[in-house]
């Protein structure tokens, strides 16, 4: 199961360095690893994704993604070889279930330097509350519909963790058909999401703004994700927020990118027509 719900990461990106000069122009030398992986407590490892950042210039006939040899490493000192799954980018190691409590580390020997990295998957959040399991809303299917639609109820999301933790809630409309709450906004040519992803915090409660957050009728899943400080840092850069992998070498030792450990809780809820 690739977990691409996590919303919106980087591929591959070519960096350059330019001079000040106005005559010249100067090619970055960079031939790096870009490391994308995310050990989910209680899932096996399915899809580490692994790509380059490399110079402007770079010939083609560099080694391709598909030769590496990887190696996740538990605390326990057993070593988990990473198979190039034929996908592009992709090496899993479905033997390795990622246990709760661990630590994993990760290395890779690439240009003649280890690329390595270590991560510690957290304890999961506990004791998550919905205030509502089934919510009301208006169905718009023109501007009027827009005018006399009734303010929903605040609908809150809480948990239990650990104080000073990193957590974000995701939320998406399960449902095989999604049946959209404003039919305008369907109608166009850019339809909303079924899914919303918040920003890491440290907060343990969530108010879901209804109007502006949920799209569709139907079944919701919720899930609220711990998450250690290497994927906070990914929110860090200025630019498109998790889009900074090339950008930011988080816990990653001669490379860029992530990789980390994250634990969750879960829930559904309904949206239907009032």
């Amino acid at each position: 199961m690739k977990t691409s719900t996590l919303i919106p990461l980087i591929f591959l990106y070519l960096l350059s360095l330019y001079a000040c000069d106005d005559n010249e122009v100067f090619v970055a030398d960079i031939d790096e690893i870009v490391l994308e992986a995310y050990l989910f407590g209680g899932q096996p490892v399915d899809s580490i994704k692994i790509s380059r950042v490399i110079a402007f210039n770079a010939e083609s006939e560099l080694p391709g993604i598909s030769s590496l040899e990887p190696v996740i490493t538990d605390g326990d000192g057993e070593s988990y070889p990473l198979s190039f799954q034929g996908d592009e980018f992709y090496y899993n190691a479905p033997d390795l279930i990622v246990e709760e409590g661990q630590t994993y580390s990760f290395s890779l020997l690439y240009n003649g330097k280890e690329v390595s990295a270590q991560t510690f998957v957290p304890a999961p959040p506990t004791n998550l509350n919905l205030s509502a399991t089934a919510i009301p809303m208006t169905r718009i299917t023109d501007f009027t519909d827009l005018q006399g639609q009734t303010r929903p109820d605040p609908f809150e999301v809480s948990w239990a963790g650990e104080t000073g933790a990193y957590y974000f809630v995701e939320v998406t409309n399960i449902e095989t058909d999604p049946d959209p709450i404003n039919e305008l906004f369907a109608a166009s040519g850019r339809p909303p999401l079924p899914q919303l992803q918040t920003a890491p915090s440290t907060e343990q409660t969530y108010l879901l703004d209804l109007r502006r957050e949920i799209n569709y009728f139907g079944r919701h899943q919720i899930v609220v994700y711990r998450v250690n400080p290497e994927y906070v840092l990914l929110y860090q850069d200025p630019g498109d927020g998790l889009g900074g992998l090339t950008e930011n070498r988080t816990n990653i030792a001669n490379g860029f990118g992530v990789f980390t450990g994250l634990t969750s809780v879960r829930d559904t809820f309904e949206v239907y027509s009032e």
